[in-house]
């Protein structure tokens, strides 16, 4: 049997239900130190238009259909020109991908940490979180948002809208869609429960590039061990030296009993 064949199922998880959450090294460092993952506040992230571009699409959509709901067209809107409270961590089904090696590693210079996604989506029921599968086509899309409307319209009366139980229920719906041109990264993302009040001690800072970005920490110590399924060592410049210090660091702190090489070939020119 090679090593590509092998299983190891701390959780009884079978290798398909393995999903992996890329990182540098230094990110690698700070789960292990402080045995977390940070879930990063969803207006905070790489992509400027991330859940904007969807309620864009939203707005479009119902432009299109001559929608004369004035007070959902102003929600949306509201949606857009605001900043909410919710967070994720996103992961993929992609363990070993060059794309995303260059793209969330630093050109390679990271893990990837594979952890069972029904061992994940049983966390996320115990934090009232979500995990749920990024949809790219468009038309798939459209059909979720064809029913934003009608849920708008069940929640609202003549006197009030209830902000905290639609802003919840809207943003984890955005937060299900990206581009297409995406669809190579096969996310899945778990998403936080909706924090109406960013005063809520669970919500801390830190900064980068020069920007304070809001992130809750998501706990892997309160779980048996190991915790991480198999993890990806990617293709950096003193490979040996990294896979070396990986194996070690995992094996002391008992979080995986399988490190991989990615086995993908780059250079940085």
């Amino acid at each position: 049997m090679s090593l590509n064949e092998l299983e190891i199922n701390p959780w009884d998880c079978s290798k398909r239900d393995v999903v992996y959450h890329y990182t540098t090294f230094e990110g690698f460092s700070g789960i292990i130190d402080s045995q977390t993952i940070r879930m990063t506040n969803a207006y905070y992230l790489n992509d400027k238009k991330e859940v904007r571009g969807a309620i864009e699409i939203a707005q479009n959509f119902y432009r299109r259909n001559n929608c004369d709901n004035k007070r959902f067209l102003e929600y949306l809107d509201y949606l857009k020109h605001n900043i909410f409270s919710i967070f994720l961590a996103s992961f993929t089904y992609n363990g070993s991908q060059l794309s995303q090696w260059r793209a969330y590693t630093n050109n390679g210079n990271g893990v990837s940490l594979g952890i069972c996604k029904s061992k994940l989506e049983q966390i996320a029921r115990e934090y009232d979180f979500e995990i749920f599968d990024v949809i790219y086509d468009y038309e798939e899309q459209e059909k979720i948002i064809a029913g934003l409307e009608s849920i708008f319209n069940s929640f609202v009366t003549n006197n009030s809208i209830p902000y905290g139980q639609l802003n919840s229920i809207f943003l984890k719906f955005f937060l299900r869609m990206k581009p297409k041109e995406f669809q190579e990264e096969a996310e899945i993302r778990l998403v936080s429960k909706y924090f109406e009040y960013y005063t809520d001690s669970q919500i801390k800072y830190r900064t980068k590039a020069n920007v304070i970005i809001p992130y809750i920490d998501f706990r892997i110590d309160v779980y048996p061990k190991p915790f991480f399924a198999k993890v990806f060592v990617g293709p950096c410049e003193h490979f040996d030296l990294n896979y070396n210090s990986v194996c070690w660091r995992l094996s002391a702190t008992g979080q995986c009993n399988f490190i991989v090489n990615s086995c993908s070939s780059y250079r940085k020119i």
